[in-house]
């Protein structure tokens, strides 16, 4: 028996390149990176940029499997990065934005798991162990009816670094059907669902290669 969407199942941990921390105790808790972006200003793969002679995707997942029980990723299609040894839930939508990968991890959260709680990270975060525990906290204790837990710092929504219910399904599904595919748009409104997370400490994204290396300067320092 396999289960080939599953990074971080205990039956699939020897992914190329990233082992699971024998010393770790991950939550039965699923998270999802997507991975599916175009990535148009960066001008290619930010998933596959090498951060610590690693692609950033294998340093992250390395990284969110010492907290989280599975990890999924959520791409084009199964075979993006098979050359990295790893698998993806495809999105039937692809390249459609944040929105539509939500949605993707949530349906597969839900057909696989049941009705849960699901944490969504973006492939061009920089993580740290920090990062994940923060994104970890945002995971429990998740207030009843509530479809969304996410960072709100300087005004600003920060829906790919956030907790999601599965509920959130079907009121994101109708959003998308109306044209409406932005995140933070959604999560303002009273529909949503959505609790704010104060006090958090964000973890460093980039969007240009410049931005990358500003963020890799300012980690030496």
């Amino acid at each position: 028996m396999t289960c080939p969407l599953e990074v971080g199942c205990s039956i699939q941990l020897s992914y190329t390149g990233v082992q699971q921390d024998p010393q770790s105790n991950p939550m039965p808790c699923p998270v999802a990176i997507l991975a599916g972006g175009a990535s148009r200003r960066f001008g290619s793969d930010k998933a596959r940029v090498s951060v610590n002679h690693q692609p950033l995707i294998l340093q992250n997942l390395k990284q969110l499997s010492k907290t989280f029980l599975p990890v999924w990723i959520i791409g084009p299609a199964v075979d993006t990065y098979a050359d990295l040894g790893l698998a993806c839930i495809p999105d039937p939508k692809p390249h459609c934005g944040p929105m539509a990968g939500v949605i993707t991890a949530l349906k597969h959260c839900e057909q696989t798991r049941g009705p849960r709680v699901c944490a969504i990270v973006a492939c061009d975060t920089l993580l740290t162990p920090a990062n994940v525990q923060t994104l970890a906290q945002l995971t429990k204790g998740f207030p009843p009816h509530a479809a969304v837990v996410a960072p709100h710092v300087d005004n600003h929504w920060q829906p790919v670094f956030a907790a999601y219910h599965t509920r959130a399904q079907p009121l994101l599904s109708e959003s998308l059907s109306q044209d409406q595919p932005s995140l933070s748009r959604w999560l303002n409104q009273a529909g949503s669902k959505a609790i704010r997370a104060t006090n958090i400490t964000l973890p460093a994204s980039f969007n240009t290669p410049d931005e990358l290396k500003q963020q890799a300067t300012a980690k030496q320092k």
